[in-house]
């Protein structure tokens, strides 16, 4: 008889016990998402946990390009365009010009318009993307601006090279002053142009010219085809070398 009295009086305490201290742990599954909904906090870690791993994934679609940051929560756009030139590290060199105030619908004269700035680059594989931040010390100039980038084209192999431009908006490729692809005026990516060179081993003078119009997208590739390659490649940046200073900007023809 008090064996039995005490079994039920433990029976009593854990039974109280499990329908306080642990009344979360029998939840059923139902219950834990509207617990969850009616806790702000575990909504928004769960919100930005989400939000976390939808940045990290990648993807080619121009969202893709823009990258987290923690301190606001919001995307930014990737800056595509490059480094400020050092004036020694390899590469191409960019020259920036602003024609804002006349707002070209092909490549205007370079010559004829102020330097604004200079930029490195090492190739060209700028993907259709939104610029919306500028370029280093310009961050307000997202239209209407033009880049001469010139350099030394470096050649391992002779032959007939096969070049491809596309670009958002208008771009031109010359070789040893000669012009070899004309991409010229408003258009998107989508729309390319090709030309084909002679080319021998060694170095050759190289320039493209390339204008962004209206805002938002932009984008720049450069690819060609070696002798004996069937298939395109973006030029690698092996392939630049920084120009000499007797180089010329902004042959144009």
């Amino acid at each position: 008889m008090l064996r039995r009295s005490t079994f039920f009086s433990f029976l009593g305490i854990f039974t109280f016990a499990a329908s306080c201290g642990g009344k979360s742990q029998f939840l059923s599954k139902s219950d834990q998402v509207k617990k969850s909904e009616n806790n702000p906090s575990e909504v928004a870690s769960g919100r930005a946990k989400a939000e976390g791993e939808k940045f990290d994934q990648s993807s080619p679609d121009p969202s893709a390009t823009r990258e987290h940051t923690e301190d606001s929560g919001s995307p930014r756009a990737a800056k595509p365009f490059g480094t400020p030139d050092d004036g020694k590290s390899p590469g191409l060199v960019g020259t920036i010009y602003d024609f804002q105030g006349n707002k070209h619908k092909t490549l205007p004269n370079f010559s004829e318009l102020p330097q604004k700035g200079k930029i490195r680059l090492t190739h060209f594989d700028i993907p259709e993307r939104n610029f919306e931040d500028g370029f280093p010390g310009l961050p307000d100039l997202v239209e209407y601006f033009g880049i001469g980038f010139e350099g030394k084209l470096l050649i391992e192999k002779e032959g007939l090279y096969e070049f491809t431009l596309a670009s958002d908006d208008g771009s031109k490729l010359y070789v040893n002053d000669k012009l070899i692809v004309n991409n010229d005026g408003y258009h998107m990516m989508s729309t390319e142009k090709s030309g084909k060179i002679e080319l021998a081993k060694g170095t050759h003078k190289f320039q493209l010219d390339y204008f962004q119009g209206p805002r938002v997208q932009i984008g720049l590739q450069l690819f060609w085809k070696k002798p004996g390659q069937s298939e395109r490649e973006i030029v690698p940046a092996a392939a630049f070398d920084r120009p000499d200073a007797s180089l010329s900007l902004n042959a144009q023809q």
